[in-house]
C-alpha cells in the first residue's frame, strides 16, 4: 500500500514539473498524452536516489532532480518510504519521508530520524536497575524517559547471612563463608542475588578440658575437652612424669636413697571444669646423696681408666691416701653426705692445671692449650679449613693432558690432583697466540669449576716452539712470494734489496721478466737471500679481439694484458659461464576441473626453470575478498617455495567478477524464474510494480517494475510477467509442527484471491 501511495505521490508531483497546464494529473495517471504525442511510461528512482528517471513511451528516458518543495501549509500528509532502524554495529540508521500537502501538492523529500513512541509507562527501579517514567520507540527500541522521573537503582538487601562450611570441613580448622541472599521484591518476583564474604579459620577454643589418658614416668598422656566452634573434642598430648613440666606435692618424706609416692601436678594453663589443674599420683625418684652443698650427680667427674673418678678439690671430696693425685693420676677417697652423713667410697682424679696461654689453631690441630705441672697439652678449639689454591698443569704438552691440583696456602697440604683430558679444558683465545720465526707461541687452556660453593677459573699455557721460517713484512702484513719462490721487485726499499757487484747499476726494474739475486730483512731483525723479480702488471682488456663475455649456457674469454710501457705480454684465459638470472612468477592452471599452481623462472636466454609444480589450495595461502553488485573481488594466492637456493615468497591476484543484485538476502536476482519472453516471473515478495495499464491477467504480457537490492539498497528496473500480480500474502491459518498453515494475497489488477501453503514450523 506504502508503494503505491509513493507511486501516487511522484506522478502527482511530476505533474507540476512536465504536465504543466497541458494535461491533467488523472489524464497522465491514465496515460494521458503529452505535448508531441508521447505519455509517461513510469517513474522511478535513480540508482543512488537523488533523482527522478521518467521513461517516456515513446522509449525516450529523461532524469530530473528530486523535487522538493517546502510550503507553509499545516495540513501534511506523511508517506513513509522507509522506516528508521538501529543497527548494533551503525548505530542509528535515518528514515526516508516524503511530506505532502494536501491542499498545495507540493511536497518535500525529508531524509531523518522519526521515533514512533509507544505507550509511556513507569518502570519501577529493582536491585540492579534504575526506574523510570517514560516511553520507548517501536522501531529501534529508543528509550526516553520523563525529565527528573528516574529512579536509581535500589541495591541489593542483605540484611541476615547464614554461615555455610564446606562438607567435611570445620569452622575452626578451615573456615567458612557468611552467605547473603537478597529478599528484595523486585517486578513481583524475589530477587535471590547470592553474595558471600570469606571467613578466616578460628582455631578450636577450648575452655574446660577433662582427663582422658593418665601420663606415667615412662609414656606421655592426655586431656580433652570440647570446642565451642565445632563442638568436637580436642585432645592435648601431656609429657611423661617429670620434674620440669610437673610440680610435685610429696607424701611421704623422700630420702637420699628411698623413693616415696606424691602428686605430680601439670604446670601448664589448662583447667578442669572446677578451675583445678591436673594432678596425677606417681612415684618420686630418690633425692640422691650431696657433698658440699652439691647434688652428688652434679659433681665434676672424669672418665678413666679405673672407671669414674671425682676431680679433687671439689668441696666435700676427701682423700684416703698420700699426697693429691696430678695430671691424670687417680687416688682412693671418699665423701660424707650432707644430708644422711653416709661415707661412699669413690676414686679421686688429680687435674691438670692448665696455663692461659692459648697455642692457636692450624690446618693439621686445633688450638692448644699447656698444663703448668706435667707439661701436657690439650685442644681446646677447632681446625682451621684448608685455604686452597688451584693450579692447573699440563701433564702431556704432546697428548694434551691435564691435572687440576689444590694447594693450601696455610700448611702446604697438597692433593695428587684430578686427571683432565683436553676435551675437559677451554682455549683462552684472547691469550693465545702463534710462533713466530724467532719466537715462541703459546695456547693458553683454562679450566673452571665449582669448589667450596664458589667459581673457579685456572689456566696453565703450552709452549708451541718458534717456526724459525723468515719473511718479508710490508706494512705489517706478511708478502708471499709466487709460486717460484721469488719476490716482487716492487717490494725493493721497503724491506727488499739488490745485490749487485760493487761499481754496477741497479738492474733495469722496468722490463717485465728479470730476475736477480737479492736479500730480504725479516721482521724479527734477521736478513735471508731471495730472488727478486719484475712480475708483469696484468689488468683484464675487455676490448681485446680475443675478449669474449660468457654466457648463461657458454664460457667466455678474459684476456689480460700487462700495461707496463713497452711490455706487449698478454695471456687469455676462459671464464665459466655466468649464472641464470630468473624472474619467477606464480602461475595458475588447470588440470581437468582442479585448480592448480606453479612456479616458473624465466631467464633472458630464455632458459625456463620450474621451481614448483602442481600445487594445491594447500600448498598455498589464499585470501579471498567477495564482489559484491557494486565492487569487484580479488582471490590473492600467496606461494612460498625454495627457487634460485632460497625461499622466495610470491603472489598471484586474480579479479572477481561482479556478482549480480540480490531481491532479498541470500536470493539473487539471476537465480529467480523467468518467462519465456524473457521477462522475469512477477512475485510481490521481490518485485513492485510501476504502470500497468495495458497488464491484462492470464494473458503472460509484460509490463515494468523495480526492486531494491538487498545488498547495496539501489533500486532497478525490471521486466515482469505474470497471470496475476498478487500483492501482499496474509496468514489466514497458522501452521503447527506437523501441519502447513495458509496465507493468502489478492491481485492487484483484477481483484482474484490466491492461496497457498505455509510450510510447518518443525520442517
Amino acid at each position: 500500500m506504502v508503494r503505491k501511495i509513493l507511486k501516487l505521490v511522484l506522478i502527482l508531483s511530476i505533474c507540476l514539473l512536465i504536465g504543466g497546464a497541458l494535461v491533467s494529473c488523472t489524464e497522465l495517471l491514465q496515460g494521458g498524452t503529452l505535448e508531441g504525442g508521447k505519455s509517461v511510461e513510469s517513474i522511478v528512482f535513480s540508482e543512488d536516489g537523488t533523482k527522478l528517471v521518467i521513461t517516456y513511451t515513446n522509449g525516450e528516458v529523461e532524469e530530473m532532480d528530486a523535487p522538493s518543495f517546502a510550503c507553509d501549509c499545516t495540513d501534511v500528509t506523511t508517506v513513509v518510504v522507509e522506516e528508521h532502524s538501529y543497527d548494533p554495529i551503525e548505530g542509528e540508521i535515518a528514515g526516508k519521508y516524503i511530506d505532502l500537502c494536501s491542499k498545495c501538492n507540493k511536497f518535500e523529500i525529508v531524509t531523518e530520524v522519526r521515533h514512533s513512541f509507544g505507550e509511556e509507562v513507569t518502570v519501577a527501579p529493582t536491585c540492579t536497575k534504575e526506574g523510570y517514567t517514560g516511553a520507548t520507540c517501536t522501531l529501534c527500541g529508543y528509550y526516553k524517559a520523563v525529565e527528573g522521573s528516574i529512579v536509581p537503582a535500589l541495591g541489593h538487601k542483605n540484611d541476615s547471612y547464614t554461615i555455610f562450611i564446606g562438607e567435611g570441613d570445620t569452622l575452626c580448622e578451615d573456615g567458612g563463608y557468611q552467605v547473603y541472599v537478597c529478599d528484595r521484591e523486585c517486578d513481583g518476583t524475589v530477587c535471590g542475588e547470592v553474595s558471600n564474604i570469606r571467613i578466616d579459620p578460628t582455631g578450636h577454643t577450648v575452655p574446660v578440658w577433662e582427663y582422658d589418658l593418665a601420663p606415667t614416668s615412662l609414656s606421655t598422656g592426655s586431656i580433652k575437652g570440647e570446642c565451642i566452634n565445632c563442638y568436637e573434642y580436642q585432645h592435648k598430648i601431656l609429657p611423661a612424669l617429670n620434674l620440669d613440666d610437673y610440680d610435685v606435692t610429696e607424701g611421704e618424706e623422700t630420702s637420699c636413697t628411698e623413693t616415696s609416692v606424691g602428686y605430680y601436678i601439670y604446670n601448664g594453663s589448662e583447667r578442669d571444669e572446677y578451675g583445678n589443674p591436673f594432678k596425677y599420683e606417681g612415684t618420686i625418684p630418690a633425692k640422691g646423696h650431696s657433698a658440699g652443698g652439691v647434688s652428688f650427680d652434679q659433681l665434676e667427674t672424669k672418665i678413666t681408666s679405673s672407671g669414674v673418678a671425682y676431680v679433687y678439690g671439689q668441696a666435700g671430696i676427701v682423700l684416703l691416701n698420700g699426697a693429691a693425685p696430678i695430671c691424670g693420676e687417680v687416688s682412693d677417697g671418699y665423701y660424707k653426705c650432707d644430708d644422711c652423713q653416709e661415707s661412699i667410697s669413690i676414686k679421686v682424679y688429680g687435674d691438670h692445671k692448665w696455663s692461659d696461654v692459648i697455642i692457636g689453631a692450624t690446618c693439621t690441630s686445633g688450638a692448644i692449650r699447656t698444663c703448668e705441672l706435667c707439661g701436657g697439652t690439650e685442644e681446646v678449639g677447632d681446625k682451621l679449613a684448608h685455604n686452597y689454591d688451584y693450579l692447573l698443569v699440563c701433564t702431556n704438552a704432546t697428548a694434551l693432558t691435564f691435572k687440576l691440583v689444590s694447594k693450601c696456602t696455610v700448611c702446604s697440604t697438597q692433593n695428587s690432583g684430578v686427571s683432565l683430558n683436553v676435551g675437559d679444558v677451554a682455549v683462552d683465545l684472547a691469550n693465545s697466540y702463534e710462533p713466530q720465526c724467532a719466537q715462541n707461541g703459546r695456547t693458553r687452556y683454562v679450566y673452571t669449576f665449582i669448589a667450596d660453593g664458589e667459581t673457579h677459573s685456572v689456566y696453565c699455557d703450552v709452549v708451541i716452539p718458534m717456526t724459525n721460517v723468515h719473511g718479508l713484512v710490508v706494512d705489517g702484513v706478511t708478502v708471499a712470494p709466487n709460486a717460484s719462490g721469488h719476490y716482487s721487485s716492487e717490494y725493493i726499499g721497503k724491506g727488499l734489496f739488490v745485490l749487485v757487484q760493487d761499481g754496477q747499476p741497479l738492474p733495469d726494474q722496468v722490463t717485465c721478466g728479470l730476475t736477480y739475486k737479492g736479500y730480504a730483512r725479516c721482521s724479527c731483525g734477521i736478513s735471508f737471500s731471495v730472488t727478486i723479480y719484475n712480475p708483469h702488471n696484468l689488468v683484464l682488456d675487455t676490448t681485446h679481439r680475443e675478449y669474449k663475455a660468457p654466457t648463461c649456457t657458454s664460457t667466455g674469454v678474459d684476456v689480460f694484458i700487462c700495461n707496463k710501457e713497452g711490455c706487449h705480454y698478454y695471456e687469455t684465459r676462459i671464464s665459466d659461464p655466468i649464472n641464470h638470472e630468473f624472474d619467477y612468477e606464480l602461475e595458475e592452471y588447470t588440470e581437468g576441473v582442479a585448480t592448480l599452481y606453479r612456479v616458473v623462472g624465466y631467464c633472458a636466454c630464455a632458459t625456463i626453470d620450474i621451481a614448483a609444480q602442481r600445487l594445491t589450495d594447500n600448498d598455498v595461502d589464499i585470501t579471498v575478498v567477495n564482489s559484491t553488485c557494486q565492487v569487484k573481488g580479488s582471490k590473492t594466492v600467496v606461494a612460498n617455495v625454495t627457487a634460485g637456493g632460497k625461499v622466495i615468497s610470491l603472489s598471484l591476484t586474480k579479479e572477481l567478477p561482479l556478482t549480480g543484485h540480490y531481491v532479498a538476502e541470500g536470493i539473487e536476482l539471476a537465480t529467480l524464474p523467468k518467462a519465456d519472453n524473457g521477462a522475469y516471473i512477477y512475485d510481490s515478495a521481490y518485485f513492485t510494480p510501476l504502470n500497468t495499464p495495458d497488464f491484462v491477467c492470464g494473458e503472460g504480457n509484460v509490463f515494468q517494475g523495480y526492486y531494491k537490492c538487498a545488498v547495496c539498497n539501489a533500486h532497478y528496473s525490471v521486466t515482469l510477467t505474470a497471470d496475476h500480480i498478487w500483492g501482499k500474502y496474509t496468514q489466514t491459518k497458522a501452521p503447527t509442527a506437523t501441519e502447513a498453515g495458509k496465507e493468502t494475497a489478492t491481485c492487484q489488477n483484477c481483484g482474484e484471491t490466491h492461496e497457498r501453503d505455509i510450510p510447518p514450523v518443525g520442517q
